[in-house]
């Protein structure tokens, strides 16, 4: 009689519903938000909000639920509800979660993710920018050579960067080796011209053989505290390799006509900021 009293006395929710309760004023529950009550080691209400001494809850069972929930000072909020299944749901052995997915999982999970799926954005949108301004500076490089106007010392060595990659330079091919001479003589004439105009070399310099204009680029270099000293060696590398292709007859691999194309393409990028 005293278990009907006490369910007649109960509060009639729906599962979903929020059940509010309050703590003694001035006190505070002692459950956390997203926090779940435990009766006979079984989840029965969900903190779902918490404001000063009160408290809304989410029932996670259905039936009576007849419980105190723990606040300071050895005091409590009482809870007396009974929670009854809609007659759709009568069929079903288990209820879908009623947890809110937000409430479902810690605030640092959604924040991570969040970051994640930022930082994946931010970069295909650069990636995507970074192709834009390539292609852009590609159309008005070809509309200038189409124009037939003279091109700047960095406008030369970039036109001869995009022709290579799309050329055979890089195959291993047999007919691969005809171009090699004629590329490489090429590219360095124009990595050349491109030092020359940003460190301002004489004719002298612009004369030397390679080992003499090594000993001159490495004298800039020394005097322009923006240049960063190892280009020095990428460019002694370059410059002594393509000797050897140019006047020894080299035959070059796919391996090494790519270090000779990154070589220049390093070169393009040190001296293309330089006023």
């Amino acid at each position: 009689m005293a278990d009907e009293n006490q369910a007649s006395n109960a509060q009639l929710v729906l599962p979903g519903d929020v059940i509010a309760t309050a703590c003694p004023e001035g006190e505070s529950p002692l459950l956390n938000l997203g926090e779940s009550l435990q009766i006979k080691g079984k989840d029965t209400l969900l903190v779902y909000e918490i404001s000063g001494h009160q408290m809304k809850l989410l029932p996670l069972v259905s039936g009576n639920i007849d419980v105190s929930i723990p606040c300071t000072n050895q005091t409590s909020a009482k809870v007396q509800v009974s929670v009854n299944v809609r007659e759709d749901m009568a069929n079903f052995e288990s209820m879908p979660p009623l947890t809110p997915l937000w409430i479902s999982y810690p605030a640092w999970l959604w924040l991570s993710i969040g970051l994640v799926l930022f930082a994946i954005i931010a970069g295909i949108l650069a990636v995507l920018e970074k192709q834009r301004r390539k292609r852009k500076a590609k159309e008005e490089l070809n509309k200038k050579i189409k124009e037939d106007l003279p091109l700047l010392p960095i406008e030369a060595l970039k036109n001869y960067l995009y022709r290579v990659e799309s050329s055979d330079f890089l195959k291993p091919s047999a007919d691969t080796q005809k171009l090699v001479r004629p590329l490489y003589d090429e590219g360095v004439r124009l990595a050349r011209a491109l030092i020359d105009d940003k460190f301002k070399h004489s004719l002298d310099a612009q004369s030397a053989t390679s080992t003499e204009y090594i000993g001159h680029v490495k004298l800039s270099i020394s005097q322009r505290k923006e240049v960063n000293t190892q280009i020095a060696q990428t460019i002694e590398g370059l410059l002594l390799h393509a000797d050897q292709v140019r006047f020894a007859g080299l035959l070059t691999t796919p391996e090494m006509r790519k270090i000779y194309i990154q070589q220049i393409t390093e070169v393009l990028k040190t001296f293309q900021k330089l006023p």
